[in-house]
């Protein structure tokens, strides 16, 4: 996965755009700085799938990419990554 530019940050960490090679569709990589944020993030998101959501009040739901639909990913200690898939 490419990191293409940055989307945003907040108070839990950075958004960057993303793209995979060979992969249609936009991507974004979710930074955390610290993991309860990245945990419950993470299983919010899972949850979502698990019930087949698509769109929350007209706007996309956003999903998180399988490892190989991401590529090698590079694990840094003290960070998390999130990456997803609109």
């Amino acid at each position: 996965m490419e990191r293409l530019g940055t989307l945003g940050s907040g108070m839990h960490g950075h958004v960057f755009r993303a793209s995979s090679p060979g992969k249609v569709g936009d991507a974004a990589l979710k930074v955390h700085l610290r993991a309860r944020p990245f945990e419950i993030e993470l299983e919010t998101y899972l949850r979502l799938r698990e019930a087949n959501v698509t769109q929350i009040v007209g706007f996309n739901v956003l999903h998180p990419l399988d490892s190989a639909e991401v590529g090698s990913e590079t694990s840094c200690h003290g960070v998390f990554v999130l990456s997803l898939r609109g």
